[in-house]
């Protein structure tokens, strides 16, 4: 119990402080929209497909589109594995246009309180490559810890989770250069679609992204097969 108060501590912590209002020329609102399908292969195995949209310059300019494929994994009741590949199409405003691609390999420790709360763990490697002028082939530890609320009970899934992302081969040296905070709520109808919607903010401090904060809005929607 103690473990669990103090996850939620932290987590609401960070997101009070990623919520300060942001003053700078060098912020901006995002919206990002996704939707989404996922078939359950066997008890363990399950598979999902998901095209995103995101908006940027306050929601007024495409940004960059991402279609992804993934696999998920069940090892045990408190462990998943899994990964995937993601390509996006970005603008990248004053370079124009380029290809991305991204190979990604997850782990999630989970844990379920007595009061229906789930504290999970997500750690991901990635790595990412592009078109685009001044980039490089990027390697990233992605540290994600979030709590949710999950009943057989109810249809809503509130949650609130911090994510911190560490390079491993910036020539300019590793370390921690993206933190990103969300609270948000799923609803899940008739059994087969899952509704999300969620506020976000991010912070990146990456030499080569003009944009430092972000306000996020996100909503999706995923059917299940």
């Amino acid at each position: 119990m103690r473990l669990a108060q103090l996850t939620l501590t932290l987590l609401a912590g960070a997101l009070l402080t990623a919520a300060a209002p942001a003053t700078a020329q060098n912020t901006d609102f995002q919206t990002w929209s996704s939707v989404g399908v996922k078939k359950k292969l066997s008890k363990k195995l399950s598979v999902a497909v998901e095209e995103e949209l995101r908006l940027y310059n306050n929601s007024t300019a495409f940004g960059k589109d991402n279609v992804s494929a993934t696999a998920t994994y069940n090892l045990h009741k408190k462990l998943r594995v899994g990964g995937g590949y993601r390509y996006s199409r970005v603008n990248g405003f004053d370079d124009g246009y380029s290809n991305a691609h991204r190979l990604m390999l997850n782990a999630t420790l989970r844990h379920k309180t007595g009061s229906d709360i789930v504290l999970s763990l997500r750690e991901r490697f990635q790595t990412d490559w592009s078109s685009a002028p001044h980039e490089y082939a990027s390697m990233y530890l992605r540290h994600r810890l979030q709590a949710a609320y999950s009943s057989k009970e109810s249809p809503w899934g509130p949650y609130v989770s911090v994510e911190f992302s560490q390079s491993l081969n910036n020539p300019a040296g590793n370390g921690f250069d993206r933190v990103r905070a969300l609270a948000g709520c799923e609803y899940e109808m008739l059994g087969k679609l899952t509704f999300n919607a969620a506020w976000g903010y991010q912070y990146t401090n990456r030499p080569l992204k003009k944009v430092k904060k972000a306000s996020i809005l996100a909503i999706g929607v995923t059917y299940g097969l």
